[in-house]
């Protein structure tokens, strides 16, 4: 997908979000499948975006709203999402391989299936988070504030120094 038409869709997608038009769902942006790493996802608000089987890998999306966004199975490695708001998103299946949550909200996330594998939460919130078979392996979760469900997670090498993970389930 070029630049130029991930700017289209995202201006339709306002449409979507303000309700403004007639038939708005239709203008809800659906980037399913889509290699968006040469995109500019940084100039635009991206609550309530499709991005189910989506390729940003690598990418600076730090401080950026995904709230209710749909990320299931995305591609997500290495991808930089330090103080972004993932809040009611959808991650089932996604690979965040090394992926930087720091500061990060990821509360009333449903992760299920995941791969976090070395990924970093230093000071993140995962309150009321589904991380069901996910893959957290190596992950490290420094200071962060964890109210969350890791029944049957892969957990080998992950690190909890000074989280609170009161009513957190293993």
């Amino acid at each position: 997908m070029t630049n130029e038409e991930f700017k289209i869709a995202m201006e339709r997608h306002q449409h979507y979000l303000s309700g403004d038009v007639d038939d708005c769902e239709t203008y809800r942006a659906d980037f399913t499948g889509e290699d968006l790493r040469s995109c500019d996802l940084r100039s635009y608000n991206l609550h309530c975006v499709i991005l189910s089987k989506a390729n940003i890998s690598g990418m600076d999306l730090s401080n950026l709203d995904f709230t209710l966004t749909d990320l299931t199975e995305a591609v997500a490695v290495g991808t930089n999402f330090t103080n972004s708001n993932l809040e009611f998103a959808d991650l089932d299946g996604a690979d965040f391989t090394n992926a930087n949550f720091s500061g990060a909200n990821l509360d009333d996330v449903f992760a299920d299936k995941a791969v976090f594998n070395g990924a970093n939460f230093t000071g993140a919130g995962l309150i009321q988070t589904s991380l069901r078979k996910a893959d957290v392996r190596n992950a490290v979760f420094y200071n962060a504030d964890i109210q969350a469900d890791f029944t049957g997670a892969k957990t080998k090498g992950f690190i909890l120094d000074g989280a609170d993970i009161c009513l957190t389930r293993f």
